[in-house]
């Protein structure tokens, strides 16, 4: 009988179907995802270790220039502020406490930090002051009309947590804020990646002249800023429905002991096209109304005044509360 003459290609399949599969070794899997797994938790360990520190502040204040400001009221103590503020970067420089203490006569203090300070750990901030000082007769919250739902805000690339971060791992009790913050896992481990780098190039870069001091001076707790008027807005905004819990939480936190508590929303530039939309969204929620200002009277995007800006702001704080302060007819 003649032999069947097989082709080439027949013969690789045969060889193929008569090699037995080899089934990968439990310990090569382990060595090929070791690394893998080891990487972001040597990260994370080494960030919980330097970030924290004093020497990491003074180091990365070029990088973060917010960074050595952020917390400075949870350190006042003994203060006697009748009028506390607290919010967003637009009450730390829109608020000048010299103008509302001099229309109502009342000492004002504002602690007001970055937007990512109440995303991250809400009132804390406030809540140490508190805890430091006697209890104020007014609280006013500001924050940006976007700032009203403060959850919202995390996938706007414009506002920054690392400082929030850093602020909370210096914190007592470091591992429950780290299983705190590990409900969000991209805000610890964007923490870690973005704070090694800037420890690693601080070990081979010049510290800054500011070492060791506040990056930026903070007279009466107002961040005064001189800054070129904008021409236009440019400013895109996330106009996202207002939280409407979270916003009267603080009231029901705070309207407590004598303290009445004010929730504004940042004036917005004349040529903002959500004005309506915020004046719309927010009527009856917060105590003022979404007013407009020239465009002028902003800088860095239009949600911060310059100090032109800054007085007429300051001036309807001070008349919010001298309405509350006129007796009762």
């Amino acid at each position: 009988m003649l032999e069947t003459i097989k082709r080439p290609e027949q013969l690789q399949v045969a060889d193929r179907e008569s090699t037995p599969v080899v089934a990968p070794s439990r310990t090569r899997l382990w060595l090929y995802l070791t690394p893998i797994l080891a990487v972001p938790v040597l990260l994370l360990l080494f960030a919980l270790l330097i970030l924290p520190t004093d020497w990491f502040l003074a180091k990365a204040g070029a990088s973060f220039p917010y960074l050595m400001n952020t917390g400075s009221g949870a350190n006042m103590t003994g203060m006697g502020c009748e009028v506390v503020i607290y919010g967003d970067s637009t009450a730390m420089f829109a608020l000048n406490p010299l103008v509302i203490e001099k229309r109502t006569g009342l000492k004002t203090c504002n602690i007001a930090d970055i937007e990512g300070e109440t995303i991250i750990n809400d009132t804390m901030i406030l809540d140490q002051f508190l805890a430091k000082n006697p209890r104020p007769k007014f609280i006013v919250f500001q924050y940006t009309p976007e700032g009203m739902n403060p959850q919202a805000l995390r996938s706007d690339p414009v506002v920054t947590r690392f400082e929030a971060v850093t602020y909370r791992m210096r914190q007592p009790h470091r591992l429950l804020s780290l299983m705190l913050l590990m409900r969000h896992p991209e805000d610890i481990f964007s923490w870690s990646e973005h704070g090694m780098l800037v420890a690693i190039e601080s070990l081979f870069t010049k510290p800054p002249k500011h070492e060791g001091k506040p990056v930026q001076y903070r007279p009466m707790g107002q961040i005064m800023v001189g800054a070129r008027p904008l021409l236009f807005c440019s400013y895109n905004s996330h106009a996202d429905h207002p939280d409407k819990a979270w916003v009267n939480s603080l009231r029901s936190r705070y309207a407590i002991d004598g303290t009445t508590v004010l929730v504004d929303a940042m004036a917005l530039p004349d040529c903002d096209p959500d004005v309506s939309y915020f004046q719309h969204e927010l009527a009856g929620l917060i105590d003022n109304s979404i007013t407009t200002l020239p465009v002028s009277d902003f800088y860095f995007g239009g949600r911060h005044v310059n100090m032109a800006g800054s007085l007429p702001v300051s001036n309807m704080v001070a008349e919010q509360i001298l309405q509350h302060l006129k007796p009762t007819p």
